[in-house]
């Protein structure tokens, strides 16, 4: 028996609503009054009506949009319900693994710093500056949000499937959802508390969907919800990294997001010239380091790409020059594969449609590649207003992560089928 999804409803968590949501956010924030932006960025503001930044967006986000659409018409319009649930001892099972590798990480990060958690509490600013991660471990992180992903799917699928409370792995998995938060919180580190939090968010709603609890206000209701969570987060960040005024907190709310869309305007216009431009360090970052693989092998250094780190510092020079706050230096995702690819950049968000609704199937289906690889694709067409990040070197973290729980998944299963 299968469950039927219009392929024509448009929810926001989907790869088609999350783009409009994320182009929504760029074409208002071009329409921001100039001397109310420079008033609280105190810089010029290049975005306002800027035409070929439009253009190029418009183009992106219509590129992305037709791959989408692509593979949503030549893809099953159907789930097939799961024949077997994993038991939640199953499911457990390589949750707690990760829980053990995550807290192994935090204390190999202690013994680095061990002054971090007294720091923390009174200057979290000099954490994310002075931190030490050598050997830490820091992949641990990220597997374990994804696997939290996970095992938040397999509990809810158990539960409605047999009508019954899993009460351990409930709270084996909020403990869990809670160790990655605070592992990225003392980290300083919103590149993986927005993911972990913002990742389980979704995984829940897009469960209710398939079970058709979504009604059109939900939907917009919990987008609302979900929009006004990921702007706490980001103003908890800027707070932790010393923005104490509400001046600050207000200049750290625009400097990331509106003030991205400005740096993008100058770049398109020339006035941004990043000196790694071209090299393909924005579009393909991940290449530049491959967890494990590049302690004997840098595949980076082969291909002639330069260190993210070198880039990284480079793209506060570049800002600064061009007569813009150089505290923040995000040009959008759309002016990261700009920067490396021109007008292949509409190419590049085809792709991304394409791979974006592959994932968006692959989850709706409750198969182990959807529930790893969409939470973080959902969170980086989100979060397009910054960096490129679903070019990040963590995806081989996650492709891992993949690999061991279908093995894992697989092996469970059959065990099962053999004791029936």
């Amino acid at each position: 028996m299968s469950v039927k999804i219009s392929t024509k409803k448009v929810i926001f968590f989907s790869p088609a609503g999350l783009a409009t949501l994320s182009y929504a956010l760029f074409f208002f924030s071009t329409l921001i009054p100039p001397s109310t932006y420079e008033a609280i960025m105190g810089e010029r503001n290049v975005m306002f009506l800027d035409l070929p930044s439009h253009l190029l967006v418009a183009a992106c986000v219509a590129a992305f949009l037709l791959g989408a659409r692509w593979i949503g018409e030549r893809t099953l319009p159907s789930l097939a319900k799961t024949s077997t649930c994993l038991r939640p001892s199953l499911v457990a099972l390589p949750l707690l693994a990760f829980v053990v590798l995550n807290l192994v990480s935090i204390l190999l990060l202690l013994k680095n710093n061990p002054s971090l958690l007294v720091t923390w509490l009174t200057d979290a600013h000099s954490v994310k500056v002075s931190l030490d991660t050598t050997g830490g471990l820091s992949n641990a992180l990220p597997a374990l949000y994804a696997c939290c992903w996970w095992a938040l799917w397999r509990l809810m699928e158990y539960e409605h499937a047999t009508d019954t409370k899993a009460w351990f792995l409930r709270i084996l998995v909020a403990l869990s959802i809670f160790l990655a938060a605070f592992t990225a919180l003392i980290k300083v580190a919103r590149y993986d508390l927005l993911p972990t939090v913002v990742g389980c968010v979704f995984v829940v709603l897009i469960h209710k969907f398939k079970r058709g609890q979504i009604t059109l206000w939900g939907n917009i209701y919990a987008g609302a919800r979900l929009a006004v969570f990921a702007i706490a987060i980001f103003l908890t960040m800027a707070w932790l990294r010393g923005s104490e005024q509400v001046s600050a907190l207000a200049q750290n709310a625009l400097g990331y997001s509106a003030a991205s869309f400005n740096r993008l305007a100058a770049l398109v216009d020339g006035q941004i010239n990043f000196p790694y431009a071209g090299t393909g360090i924005y579009a393909f970052r991940f290449l530049s380091y491959i967890p494990f693989l590049d302690r004997w092998i840098s595949l980076g250094g082969m291909l002639g790409l330069p260190r993210k780190e070198d880039a990284w510092l480079s793209e506060f020079v570049a800002v600064s020059e061009a007569g813009l706050d150089g505290s923040y230096i995000w040009v959008s995702a759309f002016g990261y594969v700009y920067s490396d690819l021109g007008f292949l950049a509409i190419v590049y968000f085809f792709a991304m449609g394409l791979m974006a609704q592959w994932t968006w199937n692959s989850m709706l289906k409750g198969n182990t590649f959807g529930l790893v690889a969409y939470p973080y694709v959902a969170f980086s067409i989100l979060f397009w207003m910054g960096d490129n990040f679903i070019a990040y070197s963590k995806v081989f973290v996650f492709m891992f992560l993949i690999g061991v729980l279908s093995t894992f998944e697989f092996a469970s299963r059959l065990m099962v089928k053999g004791k029936a």
